[in-house]
């Protein structure tokens, strides 16, 4: 993936007010997003919008997985 896609991604996510932090980074040939937001607590729906974001600023990318790595509900989150 080009490096101005990885860019667009992160700042179209950046750019969404239900996300609070987010991170976007590389780890050898995976590309990580951390983020907290306020809905879907187990992370189901930000994984979707992640998928569609790549697949909108990335459109010859033509196999790539979307995986959920860990969810933490955070105090003040409904814990």
């Amino acid at each position: 993936m080009e490096s101005d896609a990885v860019q667009d991604i992160g700042t179209e996510c950046k750019e969404r007010s239900w996300h609070s932090i987010v991170d976007l980074h590389w780890s050898g040939d995976t590309l990580h997003l951390i983020a907290i937001n306020d809905y879907h607590a187990n992370g189901e729906a930000l994984a979707d919008e992640f998928s569609y974001t790549v697949a909108a600023y990335a459109p010859g990318l033509s196999a790539y997985r979307i995986s959920i790595v860990s969810v933490e509900l955070l105090k003040g989150n409904g814990a």
